[in-house]
């Protein structure tokens, strides 16, 4: 009886994973190389400018620019470690490393929001410049998410709540909701972080979310899941089936643009497209050996960092 049953599940994982319809699609790629080729970690497109944060861990990172049509880096900020995320709010641009500060850059000047001890930062948002969430963890370890405090003039970061496991990634809506994903879980904050709450699916070890306007959210795992929910991150369905055991995609990174059109990134080379909300996928060929971790869109273009220190750009 035992047997019968783990075939059954065998038979159902696999006639779920016939279903999902990858098809293969070309387009011209253009290639360009950033500062001491260093893994690209985010991208952002504003004002037809690329910024995007570099750096691997402890070895030199910062925060470089470019204007979109002619690739030429100039560094707004250098570091001594990586920059793990990038956020622009109103004329304020938010730079989070690692380290025990955020820096943010407004008219020109760069001031920090500063805290004791050391963190490893992987994203951060900010729905004010007096309310803001980061969340942090190394590799599967102790995870942890951090509130600024404004006191006066004098703003700071204050550790509020601790988790078991690492923070991989977090998006918010400007109402002070904010989704939290990491290993094993995705948390919810309706009261801008004061308040957490795990939302189902659990288990799973999550990379990255997107979540482009007030109900539809995006999440892709480690092992090749990719989750959407519908309802602001309350309930998910699965898009795409993941495996634990000899994944075929591992993820890195999601960008959805609306509820319609997304793209999904990872390593070797995998990047799949959609634009029907995850129905049906396409995947793009000729960037093997490439490790896909962030990815753009100005609405024409994709862009696509990656741990080799490129950045890929295709029409689409």
């Amino acid at each position: 009886m035992a047997y019968n049953k783990i075939l059954f599940f065998l038979l159902f994982i696999f006639a779920l994973q016939a279903c999902q319809k990858v098809e293969t699609m070309e387009r011209d790629l253009s290639r360009w190389a950033v500062p001491d080729q260093l893994p690209v970690n985010s991208i952002l497109v504003h004002n037809d400018s690329l910024y995007i944060g570099l750096g691997d861990l402890f070895n030199r990172g910062g925060l470089w620019v470019s204007p979109i049509d002619s690739p030429s880096w100039d560094s707004l900020l250098v570091l001594n470690h990586a920059v793990r995320d990038l956020q622009w709010l109103d004329d304020r641009l938010y730079a989070y490393p690692i380290g025990n500060t955020v820096y943010y850059r407004e008219g020109g000047i760069w001031s920090g929001l500063y805290m004791p001890g050391w963190e490893y930062f992987s994203a951060g948002h900010f729905f004010s410049d007096s309310a803001g969430i980061l969340v942090a963890g190394e590799n599967l370890g102790l995870g942890r998410i951090h509130r600024l405090r404004a006191n006066g003039n004098f703003p700071y970061l204050l550790q509020a709540d601790s988790f078991l496991h690492s923070f991989s990634d977090l998006a918010g809506q400007a109402d002070g909701r904010a989704l939290a994903v990491g290993y094993g879980l995705i948390l919810k904050t309706t009261d801008y972080g004061q308040n957490w709450a795990p939302m189902p699916p659990q288990g799973n070890y999550f990379r990255a979310i997107s979540w482009p306007d007030s109900l539809n959210a995006f999440v892709a795992g480690d092992y090749g899941s990719v989750y959407k929910s519908e309802d602001g991150g309350e309930s998910w369905q699965k898009l795409l089936s993941g495996r634990t055991i000899n994944p075929k995609y591992r993820w890195r990174c999601i960008l959805a643009l609306d509820q319609d059109h997304l793209a999904v990134g990872g390593k070797d080379g995998a990047l799949l497209l959609s634009e029907d909300g995850g129905q049906n996928w396409q995947k793009l060929q000729g960037l093997e050996g490439e490790e896909i971790l962030c990815l753009a869109h100005d609405g024409q273009f994709w862009y696509l960092g990656t741990a080799q220190g490129h950045i890929w750009g295709f029409l689409y």
